[in-house]
């Protein structure tokens, strides 16, 4: 009897704490919902204003003359070719040249670590406008203070550096962003390391070199991808230095393609709006592949053991590596600003 008003008392008795909703997943349902609100809100009238063919104010008339603008109208072929051409060379550049500081501020000898990985990161958050201005003062074909330097040399007949040009705007996005987004995403990587990877190569006989290239980039691939694909990224939706430096001398890219379609008189904003939807599934063909690689694929850069206890031994080249790496720090950092501040007080 006992036993079965204990079944019948559960049966009428259920626990009502069992399907109360739990707040903390209502509100992050929430939070998720206003953001993806946020995220699809605009692609969404990205995508349906790409269709709309209606003049602003009047009618709204669907159809696909917008995107026919947008790929058969002048010059689009090349804006493609540049926006990728660029974005690739700089990430190639970027990325060989992000590797060797990461590594040689996390896992050597170096002197001034932390004073140097500083200057990357004040590089970062530098302005790209001032310092894009503070090239041009340096490096202007005409007038530039460096070009005028060096024409003062007696074999030198004409300026050596031109700021408008293909590799005058690959320049200048090493010197803000290219770069300094690279140091900034792989020396932490580079801390986290596993140190016995490098003990293994060095008992195996390898060099500090060898050891880099054959051990620890394989090994951080996974960093590498994710910093090479957000560099490109960023690369693909750069717009003022290449309003800058390229229009002026005919070299267009995506974004200044979509504002010269906005800035043309009448406005063509279907155009720009097919334009600027393709240019988003490109991005979001990136970010899908990045996250296929690394979801197929295990990883282990980190273990139990910690952080390197010896930092690699640089020899006789600690203080020459430690002079060009400082060199390419005040290369992007202080130079430009300085030179931007000196040419406030020039007439020029």
């Amino acid at each position: 009897m006992d036993g079965g008003e204990s079944a019948n008392q559960a049966t009428a008795f259920p626990r009502v704490s069992a399907i109360r909703p739990d707040t903390q997943s209502l509100l992050l349902t929430l939070l998720l919902a206003f953001i993806a609100f946020l995220v699809v809100t605009p692609l969404f009238l990205l995508l349906l204003n790409s269709f709309q063919i209606g003049k602003p104010g009047g009618e709204v008339i669907y159809g696909l003359e917008g995107w026919r603008l947008a790929f058969t109208s002048r010059g689009i072929v090349e804006a493609v070719y540049n926006s990728f051409s660029l974005a690739i060379t700089r990430q190639i550049i970027a990325t060989i040249t992000g590797i060797f500081l990461a590594w040689l501020l996390a896992r050597t000898d170096i002197p001034m670590k932390g004073g140097l990985e500083f200057m990357f990161w004040l590089s970062f958050f530098l302005p790209a406008l001032p310092v894009t201005l503070g090239w041009i003062l340096l490096l202007d074909p005409k007038y530039g203070l460096l070009n005028q330097l060096l024409s003062k040399i007696p074999f030198m007949q004409a300026s050596p550096f031109d700021i408008y040009s293909y590799w005058g705007i690959i320049w200048v996005h090493l010197a803000t962003t290219g770069v300094s987004l690279k140091v900034m995403l792989l020396t932490p990587a580079f801390r986290n390391l596993d140190a016995s990877l490098e003990e293994s190569s060095r008992v195996a006989g390898a060099g500090p070199i060898t050891t880099l290239l054959r051990i620890i980039v394989p090994v951080m691939m996974p960093v590498l991808l994710v910093s090479t694909i957000l560099g490109l990224i960023r690369s693909l939706e750069a717009f003022e230095i290449e309003l800058i430096l390229g229009v002026p001398i005919g070299l267009h890219v995506f974004s200044t393609k979509i504002y010269s379609f906005v800035t043309h008189e009448p406005a063509q904003f279907p155009p720009a709006t097919a334009l600027g939807t393709f240019f988003l599934l490109i991005l979001l063909s990136l970010v899908a592949l990045q996250r296929l690689y690394l979801g197929q694929r295990s990883f282990v850069t980190v273990t139990g053991k910690g952080f390197s206890t010896r930092p690699i031994s640089l020899g006789r080249w600690r203080y020459p590596v430690f002079a060009v790496v400082l060199l390419i720090a005040l290369s992007i950092t202080l130079l430009p600003m300085a030179f931007l501040l000196l040419g406030t007080f020039m007439r020029l």
